[in-house]
């Protein structure tokens, strides 16, 4: 099939799964012998890692007007299987112990703590991990925290207050990655509408600008926290909660992070719409007082 295809788009090369050919929806690199155009060799599925633009492999040659390329039986019959990855069951629902809530009301400034916000107690925390932690190689770590339970329940993450040498622990719960979601309510009968993602380093970063709508957004728009300061892998997720390639995102950026590194993450994913505030007031949006300025918009 490679080299029949080679007769419509540009080959550029293959690795153990793909084959990579130049793009034929969005142009590609210039670069002679670089391509994003990703084929599977063993699933009848393709994708553009530049662009976001992908699927059936039949879609590719009807576009390409491809009509005499066969595909091979093992790849039309459509039997391919992926990797699942299990989701770990919460079943407990205990009230959040004092200290919780004094601390969480404190830093956020607010009488009542939302539930979409996903806070788990420290009694339901302990219950779990002691659960998993051996199957997982992990060290409990039962400080005074506040604990966020991730989109897919496959993380916790914890924000511990009295321990100077880190201040977040990531539980793992299952295998797959994960990144922390406010659990809101959005009508994705509208999600043209309401296609706005917010990402934050923090998770109070998040938490402070869905409660007090600091910059003037939907209130369901998606709201997620990347847990560190590149963002890449947590606006793959966003993309798909948005059911778009290209959402309108804004990022609640840290202080020390330069604008050059938002740019660089444009490029690489082809964001078309993306504005980045920062808090002129303090070094992030956890914690208050916070003014938001808008230090990039693409």
């Amino acid at each position: 099939m490679k080299e029949q295809l080679s007769k419509y788009i540009q080959y550029v090369g293959e690795n153990k799964k793909h084959w990579i050919f130049k793009c034929p929806y969005c142009g590609d690199s210039k670069k002679e012998n670089h391509g994003h155009l990703n084929i599977s060799k063993d699933m009848p599925v393709f994708r553009c890692v530049r662009c976001g633009q992908g699927g059936h492999i039949k879609a590719l040659l009807s576009h390409i007007h491809a009509n005499d390329v066969i595909i091979p039986e093992y790849i039309n019959d459509g039997k391919f299987t992926k990797k699942k990855y299990k989701t770990y069951k919460i079943t407990y629902n205990e009230p959040l112990e004092d200290y919780i809530q004094e601390y969480v009301k404190s830093r956020l400034q607010t009488d009542i703590i939302p539930e979409e916000l996903n806070i788990i107690s420290t009694n339901v925390l302990k219950k779990v991990v002691s659960n998993v932690a051996e199957e997982f190689g992990q060290q409990p770590i039962f400080n005074e925290c506040i604990s966020f339970l991730s989109y897919r329940n496959r993380k916790i993450i914890s924000r511990i207050l009295n321990n100077d040498k880190f201040r977040y622990y990531i539980y793992t719960l299952s295998e797959g990655s994960d990144y922390y979601v406010i659990k809101n309510t959005r009508k994705y009968t509208e999600y043209k509408k309401h296609n706005t993602v917010v990402i934050a380093e923090g998770t109070f970063d998040i938490a402070n600008q869905y409660i007090h709508n600091f910059i003037d957004i939907p209130k369901d728009s998606i709201y997620m926290c990347a847990s560190n300061q590149s963002f890449t892998y947590a606006y793959k997720l966003a993309r798909s909660l948005a059911l778009s390639y290209n959402p309108n995102l804004i990022i609640l950026a840290d202080q020390d992070i330069e604008s050059e590194t938002y740019n660089k993450m444009c490029k690489k994913y082809n964001i078309k719409h993306m504005k980045v505030f920062k808090n002129k007031l303090g070094k992030d949006f956890g914690e208050f007082p916070v003014e938001p300025y808008l230090d990039l918009e693409i």
